[in-house]
C-alpha cells in the first residue's frame, strides 16, 4: 500500500508540474504575441492556424492561459480528483477538435498545438488508467468521425465563395482576363510578382493573401472591407499546392494555375501586358510550375 501511495504521490506531482508548464509555455507564447505579434513555433503551421480562428490570437491565448491555471489550481486543490477529470477531459477534447481540423481540413500542422495537445493527453495519462482510457476513447473517436467526413474543395467553395477570400482588386476599364494571386506578405518570390504588376495591364487583378494584411500593397489596389483568408489556404491545400505565389485565371473552359514568380510573371507579360512581344506557348497549359516559391510550411528566402 505505501509503494502503491507513492506512486500516486509522485504521478500526481509530475502532473501538477506539467500543468505549471502549459502555464509558462501559454504565457511565454502570449508575451511575444502581444509583443511582437506573432508567436514562436517552429513553422509557418501556426501563423496559418491564427489566421483561421474567429478571435485575435491573443484572446485565444488568454482563454488558454485561464485553462490552465484552472487546471494547475485543481492540481492542487481538488482532492477528490472529479472536477479536475473532467476538466482534462474537456481540454483534451477541444484540442482533438482543433488537431483533427488541422490534419483533415486546412492539412497543416500547428507544432505548438500539437505540443499542447501532447501535454494534455501526458496529464490525463498521469491521472489514473480509467482516465487514460477516457482520453484515449474521445482522441480516437475524433480522429475516426473526422476521416469519415468528406472534405471536398467544390463543397467548400460552393457555400464560401471564393471570392470573399479577395483582399483588394486592381481594375483596369476593358480587362481581358480575371486573375487571382495567392501570396503571402512574407514571401520575396511575392514581392517580386507584384512589383511586377506596376504599371497599366490589360487583365484584372484579384489579390488572395493567406494571411491579414495590413496596409496597401500596391497603391491602386481597391481594399475590400472583409476578406477570409482560410479560402486560400484550404483552396491551396485541396489542390495539393504547398507553396506561393500562385495565379489562377478562371475562364469558361475551366482553371488555369501558374506557381512560381518567373511563371507567373512570364504569363503576365504575355496576357496581361500589350507592350511586351508574346512569349512561346509552354505557358498555355492547365498547370505551369517553375522556380521561384515559398513554402506554406517553412520560412522563406530568396
Amino acid at each position: 500500500m505505501m509503494v502503491l501511495d507513492e506512486k500516486r504521490v509522485n504521478t500526481n506531482q509530475i502532473a501538477c508540474m506539467l500543468s505549471i508548464v502549459g502555464v509558462i509555455i501559454v504565457a511565454i507564447q502570449l508575451f511575444f504575441i502581444l509583443k511582437t505579434g506573432s508567436s514562436i513555433c517552429p513553422n509557418k503551421g501556426c501563423k496559418i492556424v491564427e489566421n483561421l480562428t474567429v478571435v485575435a490570437p491573443y484572446l485565444f491565448h488568454i482563454i488558454g492561459l485561464a485553462f490552465f491555471i484552472c487546471l494547475t489550481l485543481l492540481s492542487f486543490f481538488d482532492r477528490k480528483k472529479g472536477l479536475l477529470k473532467l476538466f482534462l477531459l474537456s481540454g483534451l477534447s477541444a484540442e482533438t477538435i482543433f488537431i483533427t481540423y488541422q490534419l483533415f481540413i486546412i492539412k497543416t500542422i500547428c507544432l505548438y498545438c500539437l505540443a499542447i495537445f501532447l501535454l494534455l493527453f501526458i496529464i490525463n495519462m498521469l491521472n489514473g488508467e480509467r482516465q487514460f482510457l477516457r482520453a484515449c476513447f474521445i482522441v480516437g473517436a475524433g480522429i475516426i468521425a473526422a476521416s469519415l467526413l468528406k472534405y471536398d474543395a467544390s463543397l467548400f467553395l460552393a457555400n464560401k465563395n471564393f471570392e470573399k477570400g479577395t483582399y483588394g482588386i486592381r481594375k483596369c476599364s476593358e480587362p481581358t482576363r480575371r486573375l487571382y494571386l495567392i501570396f503571402s506578405k512574407d514571401c520575396p518570390h511575392c514581392r517580386r510578382v507584384l512589383n511586377a504588376l506596376k504599371g497599366c495591364t490589360q487583365c484584372e487583378f484579384r489579390f488572395n493573401p493567406i494571411e491579414r494584411l495590413n496596409g496597401l500593397i500596391l497603391p491602386d489596389v481597391i481594399p475590400s472591407e472583409s476578406y477570409d483568408p482560410t479560402i486560400n489556404i484550404i483552396t491551396l491545400k485541396v489542390l495539393g499546392i504547398n507553396e506561393v505565389p500562385v495565379l489562377i485565371e478562371r475562364n469558361n473552359k475551366g482553371m488555369i494555375f501558374v506557381t512560381g514568380d518567373t511563371a507567373i510573371i512570364s504569363y503576365i507579360k504575355k496576357h496581361c501586358f500589350s507592350s511586351f512581344p508574346s512569349l512561346d506557348n509552354t505557358l498555355n497549359t492547365e498547370f505551369s510550375n517553375q522556380d521561384g516559391v515559398c513554402s506554406l510550411e517553412t520560412e522563406c528566402s530568396q
